[in-house]
């Protein structure tokens, strides 16, 4: 039937433009990695309208597989939460045009606290391309509304694209099936939620002591202090458990 037909042709279409995307997982794509992977702070994605649908979607993603994240809204940023983005963060910025204004406005602030900027834009030559310290490309030659308006094939190839980094830093960081099992409170202390309080340590400090213990090893080198000691303050933050340092 024409209905059949016309859910194979978005298929078809949607299909090529992933296809199109391989080529785009490059030396840009591994310097976007490496970006995320020295960050000591959390990985923020912003975006507006389709956008930030997918964008929120990149962000829970990424926060499940073992890199902090968290979705902002540009509009909102620019009225009080860009107070949530801090100097040791990465900023994923996405914008099919390049030229979303919300996006364009926080960003002279965004780089003067010298926040990393990687960006998903199906136009590198853009204005958020050419800013990015990184522009991961997801153009695609046409989307799969016939009327060439409503983001189809462009949200589908962005998605891919973050869920493409998403794993990679998982591979690279060898996130486990138990990690997801850590990444909550214990059943055992649940019961007793209410009571907790979470206790942090200066990433730093935590180095130097695991030094002692085993040095030259993983379980003592500074990122991986600095991954644990972000993951612990992403668990208390999301279960609103109050912190000591």
């Amino acid at each position: 039937t024409s209905l059949q037909q016309h859910g194979r042709a978005v298929i078809e279409l949607e299909a090529a433009a992933l296809q199109a995307l391989l080529p785009r997982i490059n030396d840009d794509f591994a310097r976007a990695c490496r970006l995320m992977l020295a960050c000591a702070g959390r990985v923020v994605v912003v975006g507006m309208g389709k956008s930030g649908h997918i964008g929120g979607k990149i962000a829970a993603t990424l926060a499940s597989t073992g890199t902090p994240a968290f979705f902002v809204h540009p509009g909102e940023a620019s009225h009080g939460d860009l107070g949530m983005i801090t100097p040791p963060d990465v900023v994923i910025a996405i914008s099919n045009s390049g030229e979303t204004a919300e996006i364009l406005t926080i960003l002279p602030i965004i780089k003067r606290m010298g926040v990393k900027l990687i960006s998903l834009t199906g136009n590198p030559a853009s204005s958020l391309a050419r800013l990015a310290d990184v522009n991961l490309d997801v153009s695609v030659a046409k989307e799969a509304c016939p009327l060439n308006l409503a983001p189809t094939s462009s949200t589908t190839v962005t998605l891919a694209m973050g869920d493409a980094l998403a794993v990679a830093l998982l591979k690279s960081r060898g996130f486990t099936p138990d990690d997801f099992a850590d990444r909550k409170i214990p059943d055992s202390v649940r019961p007793w939620r209410d009571r907790l309080f979470g206790l942090t340590i200066n990433p730093e400090r935590l180095q130097q002591i695991r030094a002692e213990r085993r040095p030259n090893s993983k379980y003592a080198s500074l990122e991986n202090c600095r991954y644990e000691v972000r993951e612990c303050e992403a668990l208390f933050d999301r279960e609103g458990i109050p912190v000591l340092d």
